[in-house]
């Protein structure tokens, strides 16, 4: 008898668990971590980071990131 209240209680647990994560989307509650380089502002949404320091590294990893990915032309 113990091991099937156990059972019941793990199902409505996590029947609650689900409930709890479908209903912060509703409330507009969902946090959701965001790329780094970029900011989340209230009124305008996601948007890069005002730090122009922190925008010139991010361009300079894709420039050395496209670089290095494109084939190497033989001459």
């Amino acid at each position: 008898m113990k091991g099937r209240i156990s059972e019941f209680e793990l199902g409505v647990f996590r029947t609650r668990m689900l409930d709890v994560a479908k209903a912060k989307p509703r409330r507009g509650e969902l946090r959701l971590p965001v790329p780094f380089g970029y900011i989340w502002r209230r009124e305008a949404g996601l948007g890069p980071d005002p730090d122009l320091r922190l925008q010139e590294v991010i361009r300079l990893i894709f420039t050395c990131f496209g670089a290095r990915s494109m084939p190497r032309q033989k001459p």
